[in-house]
């Protein structure tokens, strides 16, 4: 971490905590779209079937 704050502290800090939060969101909307695929598949097998 940095010793003295400063305004590059700050933005390194800053930066790593949106990287961070970036990546949460990705990953969190990745798993949603990947249910929504599965009912999606599901639907249209049942009404192949039908």
């Amino acid at each position: 971490m940095c010793a003295a704050r400063s305004l590059l502290c700050d933005s390194v800090l800053i930066r790593a905590l949106a990287v961070e939060i970036h990546k949460n969101w990705i990953e969190q909307h990745r798993y949603l779209n990947m249910e929504l695929l599965r009912e999606n598949r599901k639907q249209r097998m049942l009404e192949a079937v039908a």
